[in-house]
């Protein structure tokens, strides 16, 4: 597993087109990890969880980037307990972000 850090230089690198994809298929990306728009920013960004070998949920992660004011800040957020999933680590960057005044 790559870590957080490495997670947010790669989205970095998506979000200024540092990439090997055709600008088409950046903007298809682009469309599918849009997520919300508030008078403040556009979030985007890609979740997913993990399970232990019973199915249990225990890790949930983030990942993407929020335009504001004319800029873009990438991210990545991995959250670990018993029953954390995806949605859990979603909510702690919108609320950040949100905290922040760029959502």
């Amino acid at each position: 597993m790559i870590s957080p850090a490495q997670q947010a230089g790669l989205m970095r690198n998506i979000v200024y087109g540092e990439v090997p994809f055709s600008k088409a298929s950046l903007a298809t990306l682009k469309k599918l990890m849009f997520i919300k728009k508030t008078d403040r920013g556009i979030l985007y960004g890609k979740t997913g969880s993990g399970t232990e070998d019973d199915g249990t949920f225990i890790l949930g992660w983030f990942v993407g980037y929020v335009e504001s004011d004319g800029k873009r800040y990438a991210f990545a957020c991995v959250a670990q307990g018993k029953n954390v999933m995806s949605k859990n680590a979603r909510a702690i960057v919108e609320s950040v972000f949100e905290k922040q005044g760029l959502l």
